[in-house]
């Protein structure tokens, strides 16, 4: 917005710039004449920007490379801007151009593998650039782009397990605006722990372990911590423990087993996730042990087995030919679709209840039972 008003016998003139923040901005005068025929001409002096209402200038928390914001996880988005910011004296020039208002995130790479970094959603003319180093005047670059896709900017770099990227946004002739920040990684986890190509148990920390167990039908069991169990040959007994983990049974029937679990879960194939004992992931599970509470376990459209650990389990076999196994107290086991075998054989009379569902479905039961459909 332009306002003017009149001063004297001459013409000021007052220009509004808070739209324009943290951007450069030029000036043009254009002079005329008024016809007056005198000898000198107009001229233009006592030009001064100065803030109406004062109070310091609000720069982004992270715009010092000392204050970088920091960034979990494999995948990520983040919301920012660089508008105030500026460029530190011995600060590097982002993807070969000078800049002027860059911002700072570092993010520690958790695993091993490929990584993907963009600013797409950005409104304006971003920077991107990614480094190693705990110094701003001593980094090292491992990655950076000025366009790759419009005005936006994208990276991709293999990162290292346990190294720390300093990620440096910033604007093409020190643009800015409101920056979006995305994150994501396909990572290859680092084994902590190797088995061998024998049958045993292999057992982790309280920390985060990434268990590998090799070949031969293994017990692995995590512990604490947030796990990455891997049971790879051979059918695999994995017992994640407190925390959140990954249980990975990779080749052979596996079992996702919670029978040291404290509190009752809810498991389930069709998901491939549990929670109660953390929240777990699964990849290549075939089957779920219950825990000593009253849990409730569910197939997926495979061939699954389902085993109560005890209590007054609930257990839905979904898709597939299953296998529902209780394991003492009032169960409900539903074997849904497919041929399903129905076991509640627990040695107490008239206390489960059975649904065969759709198909020709098996029993094995006590004397009695509470109740009996659709299983001949």
């Amino acid at each position: 917005m332009t306002e003017f008003s009149e001063v004297r016998l001459s013409l000021s003139s007052r220009v509004n710039l808070s739209s324009l923040a943290g951007q450069s901005v030029r000036f043009r005068f254009r002079i005329g004449e008024d016809g007056s025929g005198a000898d000198y001409g107009w001229f233009v002096d006592d030009v001064r920007v100065y803030t109406c209402e004062g109070g310091p200038i609000v720069r982004p928390a992270n715009a010092a490379f000392a204050s970088a914001q920091a960034l979990t996880g494999a995948n990520a988005t983040v919301t920012g801007t660089n508008v105030n910011a500026t460029k530190e004296s011995s600060e590097p020039n982002h993807a070969g151009n000078t800049g002027g208002k860059s911002v700072w995130y570092k993010w520690p790479s958790q695993a091993s593998g490929t990584t993907t970094k963009d600013t797409a959603g950005s409104n304006f003319d971003t920077l991107l650039a990614v480094y190693t180093g705990g110094a701003v005047n001593s980094l090292t670059e491992v990655a950076s782009n000025n366009d790759d896709n419009g005005l936006q900017s994208k990276v991709s770099f293999t990162a290292n397990a346990g190294t720390t990227y300093q990620i440096a946004v910033d604007g093409f002739g020190a643009a800015a605006g409101n920056i979006n920040l995305r994150l994501a990684s396909t990572s290859t986890p680092i084994c902590t722990k190797t088995g061998t190509a024998n049958a045993e148990t292999i057992s982790g920390t309280s920390g985060a372990d990434v268990i590998c167990a090799g070949g031969g039908n293994d017990t692995v069991k995590g512990l604490g911590g947030n796990d990455i169990l891997k049971g790879q040959d051979g059918n695999d007994k994995l017992l994640g423990g407190v925390g959140d983990d990954t249980l990975d049974g990779d080749i052979g029937t596996d079992t996702a087993s919670y029978s040291t679990s404290l509190t009752a879960v809810n498991a389930s194939l069709a998901t491939n996730s549990s929670t109660g004992e953390g929240t777990d992931t699964f990849v290549g599970v075939e089957k779920l042990l219950g825990s000593s509470k009253a849990d409730t376990l569910t197939g997926s459209g495979a061939n699954n087995t389902l085993t109560g650990g005890g209590d007054g389990d609930t257990e839905r076999g979904g898709a597939g030919n299953d296998k529902a196994v209780g394991s003492g107290g009032a169960d409900f086991l539903y074997g849904e679709d497919g041929a399903d075998a129905v076991n509640s054989k627990d040695g107490v009379n008239g206390n489960d209840t059975l649904d065969g569902g759709v198909g020709t479905d098996t029993k094995v039961t006590d004397a009695t039972e509470k109740s009996i459909v659709n299983i001949p």
